[in-house]
């Protein structure tokens, strides 16, 4: 994990949680962007004043430049925040929805029944990109256009099989507490009930007591 990702996304983790991989969106998101930072920002602009120049049209394309610049920043932010952070013990979904909204979906592993693929059009055909999905009882964590989706899969699949056998042992290991629990419970012989033992050695004395006035 490189500077960037533990000093952006350090805020999502528990106390001593530590990340392993963060997974990215394609570049390709990035680069989309850019076209249309491009063309909006210079090529609409300049086309604009080659055709139609005024004076007046300088201070609004102005404006319209730097909103322009703005949305850029936040496709760019979207692609750097929206990420699947995954540590020694579950796999966070991190969505950005803007510079004041954000949200953390956290899947355990021990609660993941799969991860999942899916590569879609030419495009993503051919740059090796589609959406990686970790889906769990309740949960389904997306993150779309996962650069090398097939690698991640097997990387993500590998954490969970990693941290499995632990899980593993510690259950078995509550099951043999509690089996040896319940063998001490059971070898323990159990004490004579003192009002049971009252009640029939009273009725033992009023038989005698009869037999004896029988006798007589």
């Amino acid at each position: 994990m490189n500077f960037l990702d533990r000093l952006f996304f350090q805020k999502f983790l528990e106390d001593g949680e530590e990340i392993v991989y963060v997974i990215h969106k394609h570049w390709w998101a990035v680069a989309q962007a850019l076209i249309k930072l491009v063309a909006l920002a210079l090529v609409f602009p300049g086309m604009i004043l080659w055709l139609y120049w005024h004076p007046m049209l300088a201070p609004i394309l102005a404006i319209w430049v730097i909103y322009i610049v703005i949305l850029f920043l936040q496709d760019f932010i979207d692609w750097f925040y929206d990420a699947l952070l995954v540590s020694k013990s579950c796999v966070i979904n991190i969505d950005w929805h803007g510079f004041f909204h954000s949200q953390a979906k956290r899947l355990n592993f021990e609660n993941m029944e799969g991860v999942s693929y899916e590569i879609k059009g030419i495009i993503p055909t051919f740059f090796q990109f589609g959406d990686l999905k970790v889906t769990g009882a309740n949960t389904e964590l997306v993150l779309s256009m996962v650069p090398k989706v097939r690698e991640w899969q097997k990387m993500v699949l590998a954490a969970k099989e990693e941290v499995a056998p632990k899980s593993e042992d510690a259950k078995q290991e509550q099951i043999d507490q509690l089996k040896s629990a319940l063998q001490n419970l059971l070898a323990v012989t159990p004490e004579s009930d003192p009002v049971s033992f009252n009640v029939k050695a009273h009725q033992v004395m009023v038989m005698k007591q009869k037999d004896i006035k029988k006798k007589k």
